[in-house]
């Protein structure tokens, strides 16, 4: 009703748009998301977010190609008011041209 208190979740923005499936990480900048907001609330840091995850990907990547979630535990989420993170995430990595065995970090 008129007047009355409205909460916006921003960790819910961007789940599931147009049929996407929700939990899927895609770094497509197609996607249009709006985690950095929008318009003149548009996220002064966002420019240094999107260098610092192209550069920790770019180093990562090429260095484990074959990382993959591990399947013995679940992904550990944090919540907090408004905000959503992980606060464990278990994979298996194994350098690339490494002749070792995976190893679970």
């Amino acid at each position: 009703p008129e007047g009355a208190p409205v909460q916006i979740n921003v960790a819910a923005a961007n789940r599931c748009r147009n049929g996407e499936p929700a939990d899927d990480f895609d770094v497509n900048p197609a996607r249009n998301h709006i985690s950095f907001g929008l318009g003149h609330h548009y996220c002064l840091g966002a420019p240094l977010a999107r260098l610092e995850a192209g550069l920790a990907l770019s180093a990562f990547l090429p260095r484990f190609p074959n990382a993959r979630l591990s399947g013995t535990t679940e992904v550990g989420w944090e919540s907090e008011w408004m905000t959503r993170r992980i606060k464990v995430l278990p994979v298996v990595l194994a350098a690339a041209g490494s002749s070792q065995t995976d190893h679970e970090r």
